[in-house]
């Protein structure tokens, strides 16, 4: 993460250096196939028909976890979703990473991500504050 700037973009509130911890050993063939399969399933796959309506391509892997709760007294199994990806898919300007509790799976998440991106790539006098939907407790 290079900076993180307001809602409107007025604002950087946060600037630092990028700097690389670690090299992974990836070699750029095998990483080019996970961009690519991760283009395919923003563009082709699960989450299409949501990112079909932007004007350029994300990368997004989904994926659900599952978790034994005891809800009244009971042991149930619930998912989360989980959905990681990246836009533009073929020059990466921000990058979204999305766990939603309850959903059933990380494809159900693609719609909020997907207002994420309309928000962010909105041009900057366009640019208005998320509406909140419901409130978090902290």
């Amino acid at each position: 993460m290079r900076n993180i700037k307001t809602y409107d973009f007025s604002e950087t509130v946060l600037d630092k250096e990028v700097l690389i911890d670690c090299e992974t050993g990836l070699s750029k063939d095998n990483l080019a196939i996970v961009r690519e399969g991760m283009r395919l399933v923003a563009t082709e796959g699960s989450c299409r028909h949501t990112f079909e309506k932007l004007p350029f391509d994300v990368a997004a892997k989904t994926g659900t976890s599952q978790v034994i709760k005891n809800i009244n007294g009971v042991s149930t199994i619930t998912n989360n979703g989980l959905l990681i990806s990246f836009a533009p898919a073929d020059k990466p300007e921000i990058a979204v990473a999305f766990i939603a509790e309850g959903f059933r799976s990380g494809t159900r998440a693609s719609p909020i991500t997907g207002q994420i991106y309309e928000h962010y790539f909105s041009a900057t006098e366009k640019a208005t504050p998320p509406q909140p939907i419901n409130q978090v407790l902290a």
